[in-house]
C-alpha cells in the first residue's frame, strides 16, 4: 500500500483498511485519512483478505450498486482467479512483482480509471453500478514474468 500511496499522493488522498467489512464500510461512508473520512475514488484489493476475498468484495460492491473502480493487486496468479475477478466486476488485475515499472503501470491505470469516472460525472460513492469497465473500457491485466 505504501508504494501506491507514495506515487498517488500528488493527486489523491490515500487511505487503507485491512478487512473485508471495513472495505465495504469505507466505500459506503468514506475512508479515514488524517483524522477525517474522505470519499473513495478507487478500491485496490488483494485476492486474499483476512476475513474474505477480493472477488467476494467486488461482488458485494457491484450488487450494492457501487461503480467505484476496483483494481486487484495480488499474489494470486492464474487465469481462473483473474477471470473470476473480472466476472465479478473488477476493472484491472495486476499480479504483484518487484519491478518499478509494474507500480508505474498500476498507478497509471488507477489514475485513468478515476479520471474516466470523474469525466463521466459519476459521484464518488454514488449508487451507480457503472464502472469504467462496464462502460466499455477493457479490463487490464499485468502478469508476473517470473
Amino acid at each position: 500500500m505504501e508504494a501506491f500511496a507514495a506515487r498517488l499522493t500528488d493527486r489523491f488522498q490515500v487511505g487503507s483498511v485491512g478487512r473485508f467489512a471495513d472495505a465495504l464500510d469505507a466505500v459506503e461512508t468514506g475512508v479515514g485519512v488524517g483524522g477525517e473520512r474522505v470519499p473513495v475514488d478507487c478500491v485496490v484489493t488483494e485476492q486474499r483478505l483476512p476475513d474474505g476475498d477480493g472477488v467476494a468484495l467486488t461482488e458485494r460492491l457491484r450488487e450494492a450498486g457501487r461503480g467505484v473502480p476496483i483494481v486487484f493487486h495480488t499474489t494470486c496468479p492464474g487465469e481462473e482467479r483473474e477471470a473470476a475477478a473480472f466476472g465479478a466486476g473488477a476493472d484491472a488485475y495486476f499480479e504483484k512483482g518487484a519491478d518499478r515499472g509494474r507500480f508505474d503501470a498500476i498507478v497509471d491505470r488507477i489514475r485513468a480509471l478515476v479520471d474516466e469516472r470523474r469525466e463521466r460525472g459519476v459521484e464518488t460513492n454514488a449508487g451507480s453500478a457503472s464502472s469504467p469497465r462496464a462502460s466499455g473500457t477493457p479490463g487490464e491485466t499485468l502478469r508476473s514474468e517470473e
